[in-house]
């Protein structure tokens, strides 16, 4: 039996597709709406169907109301994907509150298809020679967040899994002692 380990993103290749958005009202948004996908691991779904009030701004998080299993949780939005969305927020302005955050200029919604051709055709733009699809950029935000020293409960609760054995998988290309020490470390 083989074990099929996802293929992430490194630091370079995510700042190179944050570097290839065209500067047009939706590559901005685009900009944005992948840097707040991939700093905070939001499921697709989850992000298309952010509302301007599921962000606060003060606590610097975003309620993701609707989660695999109709489950909610809080998410924290790290500076640079605040920065992004702060800046969106102000382009976007005065299209309603209750219409997604992400949205075209007329206010509706996007589809998750449109979101992983605009991440694949950015991706080929920025020279990343690798297949590119938005959940990838959830399990490369989650190895990067391990990576950095984050325990693997935190890392479970960004990503909004309830058993620890799912987070781990997103793991798969983190080294095993890696993965046992933090593991080791969750007291029960």
């Amino acid at each position: 039996m083989s074990v099929y380990v996802r293929e992430v993103l490194t630091v370079k290749e995510i700042a190179l597709i944050m570097g290839s958005f065209p500067d047009t009202f939706a590559g901005r948004r685009n900009r944005a709406m992948t840097l707040v996908q991939f700093r905070c691991m939001l499921r697709v779904s989850e992000l298309l169907s952010l509302i301007p009030s599921d962000y606060n701004v003060n606590a610097h998080t975003i309620r993701v109301r609707r989660g695999k299993g109709n489950k909610s949780r809080i998410v924290h939005v790290p500076a640079d994907a605040r920065e992004a969305l702060d800046a969106w927020m102000a382009e976007r302005g005065t299209i309603g509150g209750k219409k997604p955050i992400f949205c075209t200029e007329n206010g509706d919604g996007l589809h998750r298809c449109n979101v992983n051709k605009v991440l694949k055709h950015t991706a080929e733009l920025a020279g990343i020679d690798k297949r590119v699809h938005t959940h990838q950029m959830r399990y490369s935000g989650a190895s990067m967040l391990f990576r950095a020293g984050a325990n693997l409960s935190l890392v479970q609760g960004q990503l909004g899994h309830s058993k620890v054995s799912t987070t781990s998988q997103y793991l798969l290309d983190v080294d095993p002692s890696e993965r046992v020490d933090a593991l080791e470390k969750i007291k029960w």
